[in-house]
């Protein structure tokens, strides 16, 4: 479940390297592994008895709990809410992809890494705060934009992980408690950037109400038609936060993080957002099958073009952002309906 390599490469220069399987921890836990590992390495460097402080809670406690609480009404309530909220979505989002799909997934996978100057975080949060919307809700807005301008396509649904952390006491326990929630975001009536805030900031907001119910639980109750060369519900994934992932604090030491392309894409397409000093990081997770490394280049540069006219303008409506895009389906219907 957990294996540690230190290499060295020089007298004061080494690299830690931990690989913990997902059964047993999720992003949450990195937080609690470097803090302890600070814990016990400041022990040991001191010549004291390391002390950490005892477990409320095991996992196995809650997942007596979640058994208890996800059956009879309540299992059935979340079932009925995912199946109503996720009817009639598209089974496909129709990305512009370089090759055709394979029969067979394989998620074969790389990272393209950039940086953005924060105060584009700084501006996502200034126009979010309005309507009581976080830095993830907004830039979960700006990339449904993005998708929308990409496919065609006004009905999107984006899966995204959750803590899924409720309770206190699971706060300071490593283990997997991460959930996948499906975020369908409905952008017809050619909304400005401003209202797609609101609308991301609604679903967010009632996904969350919801997360309780396993992801498996949720294709089952919405019963999508299966096919082994796509994700189900959806295949785009966004991952947001407003801080730097944890790094360990280790006394007289200088510690970095260093990035890791694992060749693996869970998705066709990801998009990760992170706000560090002196910049707003990212990169995009891609399936090397569908991909050309090109392209997604090109998906950042719009991207950044996106940020930057609907941060200028926040009621700038989607058609009028990247222009040159392709055109929502079903945009002349509206448009004509409009004028009546």
């Amino acid at each position: 479940m957990l294996r540690a390599t230190l290499v060295e490469l020089g007298p004061e220069e080494h690299v830690l390297l931990i690989c913990m399987h997902h059964i047993a921890a999720d992003a949450h836990s990195d937080g609690i592994l470097f803090a302890e590992l600070a814990r016990l390495y400041d022990a040991e460097r001191s010549g004291r008895t390391a002390d950490l402080p005892a477990l409320p809670i095991q996992y196995a406690d809650y997942a007596v709990w979640q058994r208890q609480r996800l059956r009879g009404e309540a299992l059935r309530a979340l079932r009925a809410h995912w199946a109503r909220t996720l009817a009639g979505a598209p089974e496909l989002l129709a990305l512009p992809t370089d090759h055709p799909r394979p029969t067979v997934q394989r998620h074969q996978g790389a990272h393209h890494r950039f940086a953005l100057d924060t105060r584009l975080a700084d501006a996502l949060l200034a126009i979010g705060r309005p309507q009581g919307a976080t830095f993830f809700m907004t830039a979960l807005a700006a990339f449904a934009a993005l998708l929308a301008r990409l496919t065609g396509e006004l009905d999107i649904v984006i899966g995204s992980p959750i803590a899924n952390r409720n309770e206190v006491q699971l706060q300071g326990l490593i283990g997997f408690f991460t959930n996948t929630i499906a975020l369908r975001i409905q952008l017809d009536g050619n909304p400005s950037f401003r209202e797609m805030v609101g609308r991301a900031r609604a679903t967010v907001l009632d996904a969350f109400a919801h997360q309780e119910l396993p992801f498996e639980q949720v294709v089952e109750a919405v019963g999508p038609r299966r096919d082994p060369s796509r994700n189900p519900l959806f295949q785009v994934n966004f991952r947001a936060q407003a801080s730097s992932r944890p790094v360990p604090a280790l006394s007289g030491l200088e510690v970095d993080p260093l990035p890791v392309d694992i060749g693996f894409s869970r998705f066709d397409l990801a998009l990760e957002l992170e706000v560090t000093e002196p910049a707003l990081r990212g990169f995009f997770e891609f399936d090397r099958d569908l991909f050309e490394a090109a392209s997604v280049v090109r998906f950042e540069e719009r991207l950044r073009a996106l940020l930057a006219q609907a941060l200028e303008d926040p009621d700038t409506p989607l058609l009028a952002l990247l222009p040159g895009s392709r055109r929502p389906a079903g945009h002349a219907i509206r448009r004509s309906s409009s004028r009546r």
